[in-house]
């Protein structure tokens, strides 16, 4: 049985399991970019978002019933069903942004919230 460096021996891998990636990051960071680069080369469905986008241009809808996530998360290039979601890779987000005319309270509250 061979390995190579960082592997497990060839004999133990398994298939993949099906799903969707998530890739929270800032939308400049070259070490998310490999991990999107891998799961394209790979052929697993991702979406990468930047928290920063959201509410603006970032939309989601989750919840959690004990046992499975239901809801969906979409921006401008993609739509993610969180039900197919089998891996989140969370690396150095942005905050969120929030419209400049929304009120003091207001803002405090999506801070919280977001």
């Amino acid at each position: 049985m061979t390995t190579e460096p960082n592997t497990l021996p060839r004999a133990t891998r398994t298939a993949a399991p099906r799903g969707h990636v998530l890739v929270l990051s800032g939308r400049f960071d070259p070490t998310a970019d490999l991990v999107v680069e891998e799961s394209n080369r790979r052929a697993v469905p991702v979406l990468r978002a930047d928290p920063a986008e959201f509410p603006l241009d970032l939309s989601l809808a989750v919840s959690f019933d004990g046992t499975a996530w239901t809801g969906s998360s979409r921006n401008d290039r993609r739509e993610l069903d969180f039900a197919a979601v089998r891996a989140v890779y969370y690396r150095r987000p942005a905050r969120p942004r929030f419209p400049a005319g929304m009120s003091a309270p207001a803002r405090r509250v999506a801070q919280r919230e977001a």
